[in-house]
C-alpha cells in the first residue's frame, strides 16, 4: 500500500501547470532579444575596430554625399534653365502680341489717313486756286513780276512787225516801265501803248492783225487748272 502512494506522489510532481510554462517562455523571449542586441553591438564594435571596413564605409558615405549634391545641382540648373526658357518664351509672346497690336493700329491709322487724304485732295486743290486768285487780285509790287514781264514781253516785241499795227495794253502801274522797255528793245518799231484798268501789274495784252496775246495771271491760272486731271469738289 505504501508503494502505491509513493508512485502517485511522483506522478504529481512531473505535471506542470500553464503558469509554469508561461514563465519559462517569457524568460526565453527576453533571453533571445538580449542575444540579438549583444550580437549587433559586437558586430558594430568589430566594424569600428577594422580600419579597412571603416574606410570603405566612409568612402561610401562620401560617394553618396557627392552624388546627392550633384543631383541637387543638376536639378537646380535644370529648373533654372527651364524657368529661363519659359520666361523668355512668355516675354517674347507678350512683346509679339503688343507689337502686333501696334502694327495693326498703325495700319489702321495709315488707311484712315489715306482715306482722309483722298477726301481732302479736291478741296485742298480748290482752296489753293482760290487763294491764288485772291492773291492775284491784289496789286503786287514785286521785282520777280517785273522780271517775268520783261522776259515774256521782250521775246514777243522782238518778233513784232510794225505792219501788223501792234497795240500793247498794260496796267497803269507798269506804263513807265513798259515804255522804257519798248524803246530799249524795239527802238525802230512803232508800238501803240495804252493802259487798261482790267489789267493788273505784270499783265499785258498785245493785239495785232494776226493774233492777240494775253498775259493775265487769272487766265493762266484757269488754263493751268483746266489742264490738270485732278478731282475737284466743284
Amino acid at each position: 500500500m505504501k508503494k502505491k502512494s509513493s508512485s502517485k506522489k511522483m506522478t504529481n510532481q512531473k505535471i506542470l501547470n500553464k503558469n509554469q510554462v508561461s514563465w519559462y517562455e517569457d524568460g526565453s523571449t527576453r533571453l533571445n532579444y538580449q542575444m540579438i542586441f549583444n550580437d549587433d553591438k559586437v558586430t558594430e564594435e568589430k566594424i569600428k575596430s577594422s580600419p579597412d571596413i571603416a574606410k570603405k564605409l566612409e568612402e561610401r558615405d562620401e560617394k553618396w554625399k557627392r552624388k546627392v549634391e550633384r543631383s541637387r545641382e543638376e536639378a537646380l540648373a535644370e529648373g533654372y534653365e527651364k524657368g529661363l526658357q519659359e520666361g523668355l518664351a512668355q516675354a517674347r509672346a507678350e512683346i509679339d502680341s503688343k507689337l502686333s497690336g501696334i502694327r495693326n493700329e498703325l495700319e489702321q491709322a495709315r488707311l484712315q489717313w489715306q482715306e482722309h487724304q483722298k477726301m481732302l485732295e479736291p478741296g485742298i486743290l480748290d482752296m489753293v486756286f482760290e487763294i491764288s486768285e485772291a492773291i492775284l487780285g491784289i496789286p503786287v509790287e514785286n521785282p520777280k513780276i517785273r522780271e517775268t514781264l520783261e522776259l515774256k514781253l521782250g521775246k514777243i516785241l522782238q518778233r513784232i512787225d510794225e505792219s501788223s499795227k501792234p497795240l500793247l495794253l498794260i496796267a497803269e502801274d507798269d506804263y513807265e516801265y513798259i515804255k522804257n522797255l519798248v524803246e530799249e528793245l524795239t527802238p525802230n518799231t512803232a508800238i501803240n501803248i495804252r493802259t487798261n484798268n482790267e489789267l493788273k501789274p505784270g499783265e499785258f495784252k498785245l493785239e495785232t492783225k494776226r493774233e492777240d496775246i494775253v498775259h493775265k495771271f487769272e487766265e493762266m491760272l484757269k488754263d493751268f487748272r483746266t489742264s490738270l486731271t485732278l478731282p475737284s469738289w466743284k
